[in-house]
């Protein structure tokens, strides 16, 4: 089934405004023993591709009240998934709250929403940690941050440079630990569409 067959059997009645294209959908590596496994990003059936983020103006993003947000750095090899796993350091099962995107230290780390920053400095086994919250009350956290780039209280807009990839924290490497809250609730970041 071609990639256009697929969206048109996920498209539901109502008005829709199209927020994707094949071109900038994330593309999602998890572990090795998965390989056989696809994962469904932005109602399109991907696995393993290489496709890379649109990261040109954010004029004319929207935000509030939508399922979209903006993919938050530039890599999008996924290393960690949403959900139980066995946690690298204490070797023990728990849920991950939400997802691990590998990049090099120093990555620049962007507001996946438009929204107020209600945190911003170090948090326990998070290391340096933002916390952005959207008026709709969608809350994005940013964990393991070399630097901080924000404060609390500033507005932000998708797309503007609020930190960057780090390792502190409890962590094992490089990475942007990327959650995403609904209601007070973790859900899974990829059920987001991204820009």
């Amino acid at each position: 089934m071609d990639t256009n067959s697929q969206a048109q059997e996920d498209i539901k009645n109502g008005s829709y405004r199209k927020l994707q294209t094949p071109q900038n959908i994330p593309k999602v590596l998890t572990n090795k023993n998965d390989n056989n496994k696809n994962y469904s990003v932005n109602k399109l059936n991907i696995s393993k591709q290489e496709i890379t983020p649109n990261y040109e103006s954010n004029d004319n993003y929207i935000s509030e009240n939508t399922n979209e947000l903006f993919w938050p750095v530039l890599s999008t090899e996924i290393t960690s998934k949403y959900g139980k796993r066995v946690h690298p350091i204490s070797n023990k099962e728990k849920i991950h709250n939400g997802i691990d995107i590998k990049a090099v230290t120093g990555a620049a780390v962007m507001s996946s929403v438009d929204g107020t920053v209600t945190y911003a400095g170090r948090n326990g086994g998070y290391g340096n940690f933002i916390e952005v919250r959207r008026r709709d009350g969608l809350t994005v956290r940013y964990a393991h941050l070399n630097k901080i780039n924000t404060a609390v209280g500033n507005n932000v807009k998708m797309g503007d440079k609020i930190g960057e990839v780090g390792s502190t924290g409890v962590s094992t490497g490089s990475h942007l630990h990327f959650e995403v809250l609904k209601d007070g609730n973790s859900v899974n970041p990829m059920d987001f569409d991204y820009r």
